[in-house]
């Protein structure tokens, strides 16, 4: 799970929850990004998702 640092509506520490109660699923918070990252700032946001997706790629 990625949550933005001052995703107000999801919160990056219910995230950190939620993600803490479903086996194998991780949590990690993008500072300076909000709820929609992918528009308020996508340069940023590519430089989280692209790890995981490429961790997921194997």
């Amino acid at each position: 799970m990625l949550t933005g640092e001052y995703d107000y509506s999801c919160t990056a520490e219910h995230s950190a929850a939620t993600a803490a109660l479903i086996p194998g699923a991780r949590f990690a918070m993008m500072p300076g990004i909000g709820h929609f990252p992918f528009a308020e700032n996508p340069p940023l946001f590519a430089r989280h998702l692209l790890p995981v997706l490429d961790e997921l790629r194997g």
